[in-house]
């Protein structure tokens, strides 16, 4: 009986793995649309002086590639989620995911990408010198924390 509920335990998990895939491929396109938006904005200001409606822009474009950088890990995610639970994935041999914490340094690095984008849309938008700085202060224990806890963890592994 456990193991025929184990065994239907397994479609969730590939329901599971397929959400993560389908919001791969939906925030590609998200991605993909809103990068030929402000390509076309880009390209009708290319002879303008950079404004605050131009620097505005630069925001929205970091905004775009932090959504590609994620997407591309989502991606990672559920074929490294397939290739532990389902079966082999054709990927490169750098991508082959082998236990559970390969898919958990790919979620921290996952982080941290997001972190340092979302400090550098931050310091994009500079307003006080103070509160930037406290808010790199964070960031920065949040990543430097992160980064223990993978050594940490590889440490006992190894």
């Amino acid at each position: 009986m456990l193991s025929s509920i184990l065994f239907i335990g397994k479609y969730f998990i590939i329901a599971g793995i397929t959400a993560i895939f389908i919001a791969s491929l939906a925030l590609i396109v998200w991605s993909l649309v809103n990068m030929g938006k402000k390509m076309m904005f880009i390209f009708k200001d290319i002879f303008k002086p950079y404004s605050s409606e131009q620097k505005r822009l630069d925001i929205e474009v970091i905004t775009v590639i932090d959504g590609i950088l994620i997407a591309i890990l989502l991606y990672l995610f559920s074929s490294g989620l397939f290739e532990l639970f389902i079966g082999r994935v054709v990927t490169p041999e750098w991508l082959v995911v082998k236990n559970i914490y390969d898919l958990k340094d790919l979620l921290i690095s996952m982080i941290v990408v997001i972190l340092a984008i979302v400090f550098l849309e931050h310091l994009i938008e500079w307003k006080d010198a103070k509160t930037t700085f406290y808010f790199g202060i964070a960031i920065a224990i949040v990543i430097g924390a992160l980064t223990l806890y993978v050594k940490f963890v590889h440490s006992i592994h190894s």
